[in-house]
């Protein structure tokens, strides 16, 4: 016999929704917390179904049948949410058989008294049909075991209730969202199921907690859809803290633990846990240090330790948290081991050093050996002056001699190259003022009457480059009067550029650099002098990475950029913006 009322319909809906819902999730598995999601809807699922059955039959036989089918799942759904919660909040070290399997020891232990009950009634007292609004209803009084397994998985429900608060307290964004819908998923049955066995329901003999599914389902249907349950998931600040490669460990304002990550655990080398005790009780390298814990600053400090021959290197920073104004109610501690990094900088200076000495030796004998050439250069061109005195204008003895007087002139070019090129990169860049090194330049040069110079540069730009940058503009500006033909002007500019880089010109009127050649005349030894100068200022530019370019048109003059990134320039404080 079979029999049918209106309520019947939400309960089959509930099993619809469920097994949809399980299938969806099982196609989903490879996502975390996917699989036990799964599991846990295919059991609301077996619940829902069996109770329609039991509900839509008259037969009392049939009745217990479905009810004792019930019990395969019902038991189990606390234990399966709670696996869920723990693993969508990121608590393996939970997930295990060490954790799991005593949770799961009083289900089966309830499904064995239920299947045993005729023999022992310790699940149901009695079980009895009633008749209530026309409908046949099986009807039972709970026994001592039926009181346990419900009171325990209200416990697991509470369990995982709240850690799902926790979980959606410390998120954000969609996640918050997503935790929200959860909570809601879980706590709508729970309130229904307690108020059901608590008898406080106007068909007490109705199971309402079945009819709450459907809220559930169409909670995580939400998330599933429009939050991306499965594809975002929240990174677990457990995970993230104890996964961290810097030692963390948080201490209250009386120095007690309240947290510490296993890199922490691994460098202090002892037995500490976040157990509330005291951290300067423990025997640890950072006891030393105990007056830097009082701080209610942010401080920085380096810590050492040494074992035996060996010494190790701690950055160690203390962060102290306000709660309110006066003191901080707690300190987070990170420890970062930079052992290899000291050593490093330590072989570093040594090889620094070792470089330095060598420099300064081949520097010296450089010196000497450049003073010793200019010296015979010095009498080689007296004796070629002389030589030219005595020579008549007229002959191929005069030609010869210029021939000569043109070779030293490049020999003595070529060595104070020598000289400027082996000082290049010594010392390291500094910020240089640009409108100084300009004029340090130009005085350099000499006094040239045809030429007139002109600046356009804020008087307080400063220009980070190698210590040799005088020598750029004084290679640029002597490259006008050696080979600007007809130039009366070398202007200098400075502009600055959407994208916070700039760049510094350097141009004259003569008659330029000819398209053919204006990739060329960077190259070492190109040109009709030494070929050396623009070489030089390239490579003195490349240091700090300036790239230096011609953009002259031929028959209007030459003009150099200097392209500057945004941190190689800067206006000095207290200037004016350019």
């Amino acid at each position: 016999m079979f029999q049918f009322h209106p309520y019947f319909i939400p309960v089959f809906a509930s099993a619809i929704i469920t097994g949809y819902i399980a299938a969806f999730a099982l196609e989903r598995r490879k996502c975390r917390g996917a699989a036990v999601f799964s599991l846990l809807m295919f059991l609301l699922f077996w619940w829902s179904l069996f109770y329609a059955l039991e509900l839509v039959v008259t037969d009392f036989t049939q009745q217990t049948l479905f009810l004792r089918i019930q019990y395969l799942a019902i038991p189990f759904v606390p234990v399966a949410l709670l696996y869920f919660v723990l693993e969508y909040g990121g608590y393996y070290r939970f997930l295990n058989l060490k954790f799991f399997g005593p949770v799961l020891l009083p289900p089966i232990a309830a499904v064995i008294l239920l299947i045993t009950n005729s023999y022992h009634h310790l699940f149901f007292i009695n079980e009895y049909v009633i008749v209530v609004d026309e409908i046949f209803i099986r009807g039972f009084s709970p026994a001592p075991a039926y009181t346990a397994i419900m009171l325990y998985c209200g416990i697991l429900y509470f369990i995982s209730a709240a850690i799902l608060i926790h979980i959606h307290l410390s998120s954000q964004g969609n996640q918050k969202i997503q935790s929200a819908l959860l909570l809601i998923a879980v706590l709508a049955p729970l309130s229904v199921g307690v108020l059901y066995n608590l008898g406080i329901m106007p068909y007490p003999y109705l199971d309402v907690t079945v009819i709450i599914f459907p809220v559930s389902g169409i909670c995580v249907m939400i998330s599933l859809f429009k939050y991306s349950f499965f594809e975002i998931t929240p990174l677990p600040k457990e995970i993230l803290f104890s996964t961290l490669a810097e030692g963390m460990v948080v201490l209250d304002d009386k120095h007690r633990i309240l947290d510490i990550n296993t890199a922490a655990r691994t460098i202090l080398e002892g037995e500490i846990e976040a157990d509330g005790s005291v951290f300067f009780d423990k025997d640890t390298f950072l006891n030393k240090y105990r007056t830097h814990f009082t701080t209610e600053k942010n401080l920085v400090f380096l810590a050492e330790l040494k074992v035996g021959e060996d010494e190790r290197y701690f950055a160690v920073s203390i962060t102290p948290v306000f709660l309110d104004q006066e003191r901080p109610l707690y300190r987070v501690i990170v420890i970062k081991d930079i052992t290899s990094e000291k050593r490093y900088e330590t072989e570093l200076k040594k090889s620094k050093s070792s470089l330095r000495i060598a420099n300064e030796k081949i520097g010296l004998l450089n010196s000497i050996t450049r003073h010793d050439i200019l010296n015979s250069i010095t009498i080689l061109s007296g004796y070629t002056e002389m030589l030219r005195d005595k020579i008549p204008d007229e002959g191929e003895e005069k030609v010869y001699v210029e021939n000569i007087s043109t070779a030293i002139e490049k020999i003595t070019d070529q060595i104070r190259f020598t000289a400027d090129y082996q000082n290049m990169g010594v010392e390291d860049p500094v910020w240089q003022n640009l409108d100084a090194m300009i004029m340090d330049a130009w005085h350099s040069l000499g006094q040239k009457a045809a030429i007139r110079l002109e600046k356009n540069v804020p008087e307080n730009l400063e220009i980070y480059a190698d210590m040799l940058l005088e020598k750029v503009f004084y290679n640029l500006f002597e490259n006008t009067t050696r080979h600007g033909t007809g130039a009366t002007k070398i202007v200098v500019s400075f502009r600055e550029q959407p994208d916070e880089t700039a760049v510094l010109i350097v141009e004259d009127d003569g008659i330029g650099v000819p398209d053919t050649i204006k990739e060329k005349i960077f190259s070492k030894g190109f040109g009709r002098n030494t070929g050396l100068g623009l070489f030089l200022v390239t490579e003195i530019l490349a240091i700090t990475q300036v790239q230096i370019v011609e953009t002259g048109k031929e028959g209007q003059g030459a003009r150099f950029e200097m392209l500057i990134h945004k941190e190689g320039w800067k206006m000095r404080p207290g200037s004016d913006e350019f």
